[in-house]
């Protein structure tokens, strides 16, 4: 987990230096930018990846999504719960284990009225089962992590994206060679 934090800072980092020499052209237009100023019409793309891997939501609040914040906020809520839950009840288990197989007389198991009921083996099935959990959970939230970076990305870019009504696709038939056909028409005005 750390490496991969570690990796994809650094690939923000690289990027960012890239923009560099573009960002120094833009500010000596605009003496007062700062590196934290919201007040871009059209937001920078991995300015705003950059914001939601720093601090999940960041991204959203750049690019003037708000109501994504709740979504973010309430998904790390909800993934912190359910590591330290899975996390609790595999320590929990695993100690029973530990304790119930070490063959010394004189181990107390300080949970036993809830543990008490299971036998060596349904502890450690409970164990691997928890362990499996807390993993499951984990990898889900490195994946909601990356989706909110690559969220804030991609709507950075649609925010400059042209959606007036001078694009067009349409289908039209067509009839060449004795052939007819269905021909996709795309059209700049």
């Amino acid at each position: 987990m750390k490496y991969i934090l570690t990796i994809l800072f650094l690939s923000f980092g690289f990027n960012l230096l890239a923009q560099e020499q573009s960002l120094q052209e833009f500010e000596a237009a605009n003496d007062s930018i700062s590196i934290f100023s919201f007040r871009r019409s059209t937001p920078i793309p991995k300015r705003s990846a950059l914001y939601s891997a720093i601090f999940p939501g960041l991204g959203q609040v750049y690019n003037k999504q708000y109501w994504k914040l709740g979504i973010v906020a309430g998904g790390l809520g909800a993934a912190g719960y359910f590591i330290y839950t899975n996390n609790q009840q595999y320590q929990l288990y695993r100690n029973a284990y530990i304790t119930r197989i070490d063959n010394d007389s004189t181990t107390v198991d300080e949970k036993l009225e809830l543990t008490g009921g299971y036998a060596a083996s349904d502890l450690n099935t409970l164990q691997d089962q928890y362990r499996q959990y807390l993993e499951y959970t984990i990898i889900f939230t490195t994946v909601g992590y990356a989706l909110n970076i690559l969220d804030a990305y991609v709507a950075s870019h649609l925010r400059s994206f042209d959606v007036t009504n001078d694009i067009s696709l349409k289908a039209k038939p067509t009839f060449e060679n004795r052939q007819v056909g269905l021909a996709l028409v795309f059209k700049l005005k």
